[in-house]
Order: structure tokens, then C-alpha cells, then sequence
């Protein structure tokens, strides 16, 4: 199944977890499970507007492998990294919605967890019912592994200071060239829109932190894309895929200054702003035929 590029909301957590069920508000209790049951109400109505109202049934159920990060794979591993992200995300968004809520931190993030990881599984196995899709094994080996970078995330403040897993993205030519025949809820299967990045928070040094206190805005960047794979190029550009170290703008940090809100401070902590990385050495490599690419999805 395709990526999801789109994440459940979080809400501002609370600097201490209720002691006893007696200090939680049932209000908040209810509102959190409610925000959780409708972020996955509209992921689900998301996924099936872009893709199964217009996807041919299969006679049976099949299995489709994509491959990995190779040159002829038909997203160059921008599908992988997408359902990477979307899990860990989700995972992220719950788990933060959960505990505002006043529900257990451990409960909060095991079930946020068991949720993402459940809806793509769901999402993986109807794939397999459809002609341009199927199951996919790599997809379930993504999902899983970024289900649990979410997990480790939310267990681990001291990880969570240093580090941030973030999806920048920007509509591409290709997409909007196919507006008017794919429609407009396909973002999520435009790679060449999307860029994946591992950020490292200067900031979180704290002799860094001491010395020059505007380090707080900077994070060093690994970056990942995969140009012209999909939506291939109508002026027939040439596939690539380009792997960078840069510096980036911690927009998460610029945020905090804006609004002390959960909301918006997750925000800043899953997305990239486009255009605020400085790109400072990276490799490239040219994408293989065409003709070897699967449809897959």
C-alpha cells in the first residue's frame, strides 16, 4: 500500500501524568479517544478516495514485491520510506493525544503502536485484492519498523531531544500535470514531491547549547529523495535518486516561540518546511528502465 504522508493531530501533553484515576477528567478521557477514532476515520476515507474507488478487484488475493532502494524499483524507495514515516508518525500523534487525555503513558503508547500498525496491515491486505497493487511483504517490514521508531520516540525523552524523523513536501510538476485525471487526494504516491529526513538537533548539546544559544534553530540532516519516479515526468525527464547531508532550519524551535501548543509543536516535529534545508555534499545516482518498474503502490 501506498504511503501516507498525513498524521494523526497531537495535543498538548501535560507535564505529569494523573496519579489515580480519580484526577482524570472523563471529559478529556473521551475527547482523546474520539480525536484518535476520527484521525483514523478520515485516514481511512483519505486512502479510499485516492486509491480504491478507482482500483480494478483482483480475481484472487496477490502478492506484489517492489523491491527496495533499487535504481529500476518503481519509486526508488520513496514507497518504503513513506510508510515508514506515516507509521511512526501515527504512532506519535495517538500516543501524545492519549496521554493529554490522561490515559497511562505505557497503555497510551503501546496502543498507539498497535493502532497504526493494524490499519496498515488492514490497508496492505485489501491491497492485495486490487490489480495495481497487492500485498506487499517490504511495505509490512516498513510499516512495523517505523510503528516502532514511533514507540522507542515516545519511550525515550533523551532520543526524542537529539533527533527528529521528518517528511518535507511540496506538490510536484507531475502531480499537478495529472490533477485533472488522477484527482486531487493522490499526494501520498507523488515521490518526487516528497523528501525524507533524519535531523540531529544541535541544540541538544548542551555545551553547543551554552556557547551559542542560536544553535537551537540549526539541526544537521540526512536527506533522501527519489525524483521522477512517480508521477513519471510527461517531458520525459531522466529518473535519479539523491541522498544528502545538509543543514536545516529546526522549524520545530521557531514554532515553540509561536505557540506552546501540542498541536503545533507536533507539527514542526514531523514536517519539514520546504526550502529551509541547505543541501552541503550527497550523491546521486540515475534511476534504471522504466520498463522493469512495477506498478505497485
Amino acid at each position: 500500500m501506498c504511503d501516507v504522508a498525513h498524521a494523526a493531530p497531537a495535543i498538548e501533553t501535560p507535564p505529569a501524568e494523573p496519579s489515580t484515576e480519580r484526577d482524570v477528567e472523563p471529559d478529556r478521557r473521551l475527547a482523546s479517544a474520539a480525536i484518535t477514532a476520527g484521525a483514523y476515520s478520515l485516514l481511512f476515507g483519505w486512502v479510499t478516495l485516492a486509491w480504491y474507488v478507482r482500483a480494478e478487484d483482483a480475481p484472487q488475493f496477490q502478492v506484489h514485491d517492489e523491491g527496495w532502494f533499487g535504481a529500476d524499483t518503481y519509486a526508488g524507495g520513496a514507497d518504503k520510506l513513506g510508510h515508514f514515516w506515516g507509521n511512526y508518525a501515527m504512532t506519535r500523534g495517538v500516543s501524545q493525544t492519549l496521554q493529554w487525555g490522561g490515559w497511562k503513558r505505557g497503555w497510551s503508547i503501546a496502543a498507539a503502536g498497535g493502532l497504526s500498525l493494524a490499519f496498515f496491515t488492514f490497508s496492505e491486505i485489501k491491497d492485495g485484492y486490487k490489480v495495481a497493487y497487492g500485498f506487499s511483504y517490504g511495505d509490512m517490514i516498513a510499516n512495523t519498523l517505523g510503528a516502532g521508531l514511533g514507540v522507542a520516540f515516545e519511550l525515550s525523552p533523551a532520543l526524542d531531544r537529539r533527533f527528529d524523523v521528518r517528511l518535507s513536501y511540496l506538490p510536484s510538476a507531475s502531480y499537478i500535470d495529472r490533477l485533472s485525471e488522477d484527482g486531487p487526494f493522490n499526494t501520498p504516491e507523488d515521490y518526487t514531491g516528497q523528501t525524507f529526513f533524519v535531523d540531529y538537533h544541535l541544540g541538544s548539546i548542551d555545551a553547543v547549547r551554552r556557547h551559542a544559544p542560536w544553535a537551537r534553530y540549526l539541526d544537521l540532516s540526512v536527506g533522501y529523495r527519489a525524483v521522477n519516479y512517480k508521477p513519471m515526468p510527461m517531458n520525459g525527464e531522466d529518473r535519479r535518486q539523491e541522498l544528502f547531508v545538509g543543514a536545516s532550519l529546526n522549524v520545530q524551535a521557531v514554532l515553540a516561540h509561536l505557540s506552546k501548543h501540542g498541536v503545533v509543536n507536533f507539527i514542526g516535529e514531523m514536517y519539514q518546511v520546504p526550502y529551509t534545508t541547505l543541501p552541503l555534499a550527497g550523491v546521486e545516482r540515475q534511476g534504471g528502465n522504466t520498463a522493469s518498474m512495477n506498478t505497485g503502490q
